[in-house]
């Protein structure tokens, strides 16, 4: 089981709300976030997941009035 300071796939998958088959896509594809590969185990700092997922933020579009 990884420390509280690192995720798995589904573990960052279920906490933000996303899916694992996407998160793996993006890995597979290098547009995902930085990792760590032991063995077969795919982990994700959690700090690091964080600042990657709001790099991807989109801005908010204004109401339309």
């Amino acid at each position: 089981m990884p420390s509280k300071n690192y995720l798995n796939t589904k573990q960052a998958a279920e906490r933000y709300g996303l899916s694992a088959s996407w998160l793996n896509k993006l890995r597979l594809s290098s547009n995902g976030s930085p990792h760590l590969k032991v063995g077969r185990r795919v982990l994700y700092q959690r700090s690091t997941f964080e600042k990657w997922l709001a790099s991807h933020r989109q801005p908010q579009k204004p109401a339309a009035q």
